[in-house]
């Protein structure tokens, strides 16, 4: 296998289309989101050419730099990463590719398991924390999945509909802008400060603006009542899977449930569209509730690694920091 020295878009595009296991994570196009929101990130993806012909993409952005040293994160957010392929490939080969990528200048790289890829075994080069993210198995119809959903959100679900909240695709600037004030009082919610904490409005007038050219790629879900959007999921397509990536909601409307509502919603529009899974995202160090939400919408755990690499040379002097400091410390 050799490295692919003059990666072009378009090849990246081909493989993300023809990988039946990539995500929107995968493609230039989230790339894309993050380079023009974090000016202080730089493309790294890399490509490779298998001796049978297959091709194979690792997204990367490199976070930090000092002179030729560089550290890396397999995607941007640490949303789903590592390499896709066009192709069949063996569990050494892919092995051997991430050695590959992790060169002599590579002080360290970070990305999170495809849940629907191949599980990888990449001890004892890479460190591993296993996570979970919740999904929706869209192998049914929506009336099946419905009648299958516990009764309480079923109830929350018919509940909304009757007291007037509708829910569908907003498409302008102004629903956006409106989706991030809900957005800010859901930070409030929290007890944050929305200036200090979360995303900026950058991003998502970002995302607003490349949903114009990807309208089957981006969707953003709202929900209304009167008019007013009260909540929302952004929600991205690629494939076989799709994702619901960030969500918010007015503190004022949770009495309603739109996060129920707009769930089912979304799944009823993913199976219409033939995607195979619905991924609530991972929980990560959320709050339970948020797990249990997850859990109770007719969904299967399915287990994500996030693989961590650290250079040996730094990790060896971590290790000799932290020991003499403990000596000190005694």
């Amino acid at each position: 296998m050799y490295s692919l020295r003059h990666l072009d878009i378009q090849t990246w595009w081909d493989v993300a289309r023809q990988s039946v296991d990539s995500t929107f994570f995968h493609t230039p196009l989230w790339a894309e989101i993050a380079l023009r929101t974090h000016p202080h990130l730089t493309n790294a993806t890399q490509g490779f050419l298998l001796p049978n012909g297959v091709r194979a993409i690792f997204p990367l952005l490199t976070t930090r730099r000092l002179g030729p040293l560089q550290s890396l994160m397999s995607t941007f957010e640490y949303c789903y990463g590592g390499i896709i392929t066009d192709g069949p490939i063996s569990p050494h080969d892919l092995k051997e590719l991430y050695k590959r990528t992790c060169s002599w200048n590579v002080t360290g790289l970070r990305f999170l398991e495809n849940p629907i890829g191949m599980k990888l075994d990449l001890a004892p080069s890479f460190f591993a924390q296993v996570y979970e993210t919740h999904m929706v198995p869209l192998d049914t119809n929506f009336e099946t999945y419905f009648a299958q959903l516990p009764k309480d959100r079923r109830n929350a679900y018919r509940k909304g509909c009757r007291e007037g909240v509708q829910v569908g695709v907003a498409t302008s600037r102004e629903a956006y802008q409106d989706y991030y004030r809900v957005y800010q009082d859901t930070v409030r919610r929290w007890g944050e400060d929305p200036e200090q904490y979360g995303y900026r409005w950058g991003i998502f007038d970002t995302i607003w603006e490349l949903a114009q050219e990807y309208p089957d790629l981006i969707k953003l879900w709202v929900a209304s009542l009167d008019g007013k959007i009260i909540a929302g999921s952004l929600t991205f397509y690629w494939n076989r899977h799709c994702v619901a990536w960030h969500g918010c909601a007015y503190t004022e409307y949770l009495r309603y449930k739109p996060y129920v509502m707009l769930d089912v919603e979304a799944v009823r529009d993913a199976i219409a569209h033939g995607y195979a899974y619905y991924d609530l995202n991972p929980t990560g160090d959320l709050r339970s509730s948020v797990a249990t939400y997850k859990a109770h919408l007719g969904t299967q755990v399915y287990p994500v690694t996030n693989w961590q690499y650290q250079h040996l040379l730094l990790l060896r002097g971590r290790q000799m920091y932290r020991h003499l400091r403990q000596r000190i410390a005694s």
